[in-house]
């Protein structure tokens, strides 16, 4: 029988190819094409300047800035915190100095393979050319910032960093509104111009080598004698196996099975803008403390905000995106929007880390989410994990620090 991965975003897809590989009979479902939803919506990095997952703060000033809820880098929803509050607390306690060490590491473990992960499959499905091996910028306003040794404190991580001073920074990006003191040039980061036609095209190599995808809204999971059955708006579908990587859908479908997933919800807005005539924006950018990123890609110069707070399907709240928007657009030159604000919620969990593994007491059912803000990054790895593991191969890793039963799944 066929084994079903369920979602098609860029995790779903790395599994679904990496099971095709290893001779497993695989079909794709999800209820919108492939490379929708968040792996559509991010920043496209393939993020390899960074040694630890996004930690809750612990210092009594920060936390106090966002409990006002008026920091630009974190919003919240009263609904949805009160709603997160125990896996809000298991995010703080895990963010502590004596957990995130560990966390840290086996983090660094996953990361570790997630570019040479992204660039096979790209070669194998004609996407290389919209991988950019640019890294990013840290815009800096103060000397004394630019003075620091961020080399020294990321060298044994083996992540690269370039001190740029004024000149150098106004000849890589010579239409910045502001006189910036100059910059920080995180290397080994990439950026991929085009998230979604990126992940498409994976799910096109898929197809090609005899994969099926089919595009149905999954409504329900039942246990059956030889597997499971998978209910859809469109009808039943019978497999040995299943996956779940539906992202921050993920507990909606595992919940009648009594598994209860501590999902964080971490909404993020972006927007795509027009450049000015004239003027260029090569790097992506990102300005200490101003809560937003902006990324030049395919559909234009996208604005990203932040985290929110809020529970998943809460209404949008468009303060965020536009106090993001009114940054950028006083040092980048940046013109009329070109779309309306764009929604997501990044799928986390309380310890930072995804679930790749089997499921508790559920024989023939995996799961594969929870990567929070690294899904990208982490989504091919993570799928030549599961494949590992669903086929009795030798892991690149140890597998038990990912496993859902560390969660009670």
């Amino acid at each position: 029988m066929t084994t079903l991965v369920l979602g098609a975003g860029i995790a779903g897809v790395a599994a679904a190819l990496h099971l095709q590989a290893r001779g497993v009979p695989v079909v794709l479902v999800d209820r919108g094409l492939p490379g929708g939803e968040t792996s559509y919506g991010n920043a496209g990095l393939i993020e390899m300047s960074t040694a630890f997952p996004h930690p809750c703060p612990q210092d009594l000033r920060t936390l106090g800035r966002y409990a006002l809820n008026i920091a630009p880098d974190l919003r919240w929803q009263p609904g949805g915190l009160m709603a997160m509050a125990g896996g809000l607390y298991g995010y703080w306690r895990n963010s502590r100095p004596d957990r995130i060490a560990g966390i840290g590491a086996s983090f660094r473990k996953l990361m570790g393979q997630a570019l040479a992960e992204h660039r096979a499959l790209a070669d194998q499905a004609g996407a290389a050319d919209l991988l950019r091996p640019i890294g990013w910028l840290e815009l800096l306003d103060d000397p004394r910032a630019l003075a620091e040794d961020r080399q020294a404190q990321v060298a044994e991580y083996g992540i690269q960093v370039e001190r740029l001073d004024r000149d150098a920074l106004q000849e890589m990006e010579p239409h910045l509104r502001r006189p910036f003191a100059g910059a920080f040039h995180w290397h080994g980061t990439v950026s991929i111009s085009d998230p979604g036609s990126y992940v498409a095209r994976l799910a096109a190599l898929f197809r090609t080598r005899g994969g099926e995808v089919v595009q149905a809204e999954v409504a329900g999971l039942t246990p059956a004698a030889a597997g499971w059955q998978v209910r859809t708006r469109q009808g039943r579908i019978d497999a040995a196996q299943v996956v779940v990587a539906l992202g921050p859908w993920s507990g909606d479908l595992l919940r009648p099975l009594g598994l209860r997933v501590p999902m964080l919800f971490k909404r993020g807005y972006h927007r795509h803008f027009a450049t000015l005539p004239g003027t260029t924006l090569t790097h992506p950018v990102h300005v200490p403390g101003s809560g937003h990123l902006v990324v030049p890609m395919a559909q234009g110069i996208r604005v990203l905000t932040g985290v929110e707070l809020a529970h998943r399907d809460a209404p949008p709240d468009l303060r965020q995106i536009r106090a993001a928007e009114a940054a950028a657009r006083a040092y980048l030159p940046i013109g009329d929007a070109l779309d309306d604000p764009w929604l997501g919620s990044r799928p986390c969990l309380p310890d930072m880390l995804p679930v790749i593994g089997p499921a508790r007491g559920q024989r023939g059912l995996w799961c594969l989410f929870g990567h929070g803000h690294h899904g990208l990054t982490q989504g091919p790895a993570s799928g030549r994990l599961l494949a590992e593991l669903m086929t009795g191969g030798q892991p690149f890793l140890d597998p038990a620090r990912f496993a859902p039963s560390r969660l009670g799944l």
